[in-house]
């Protein structure tokens, strides 16, 4: 019986196997023609020396480049001291303005903060 139902799988086995290469087979196949064909005009030999000047189509295309500025790289490395220490720093001043701004809140406006981000001493 197992015997019966490979035979019956193989042909419909051989059919998709055949379609699916026929599909990839046309797909890859102008790709690979046209890598394997070399560019036109002469070859360059191992060894020799490339020209000086490349030979021009006669347009007379001159290309216009634009500068654009594009500014600093912000990308630093985050393990370098001198950005830990930078980071430290800025982390400390923050920490010190948000102690000044609870410093300079009254006590109901302190209770109101607790009230807000705690849960706690709600009246």
């Amino acid at each position: 019986a197992a015997a019966a139902a490979a035979a019956e799988s193989s042909p419909m086995t051989s059919r998709r196997t055949t379609a699916l290469l026929s599909a990839v087979g046309a797909a890859v196949l102008p790709v690979a023609s046209a890598v394997a064909r070399p560019p036109g005009g002469r070859r360059m030999k191992p060894g020799e020396k490339a020209p000086d000047e490349l030979a021009d189509d006669g347009d007379n295309f001159e290309e216009v480049w634009k500068v654009v500025d594009v500014g600093e790289s912000t990308i630093v490395d985050p393990n370098d001291p001198k950005y830990k220490q930078l980071r430290i720093l800025k982390e400390l001043e923050k920490q010190q303005k948000k102690n000044e701004e609870f410093d300079s809140m009254t006590k109901e406006e302190k209770a109101d903060k607790m009230c807000e981000l705690l849960g706690r001493g709600c009246s």
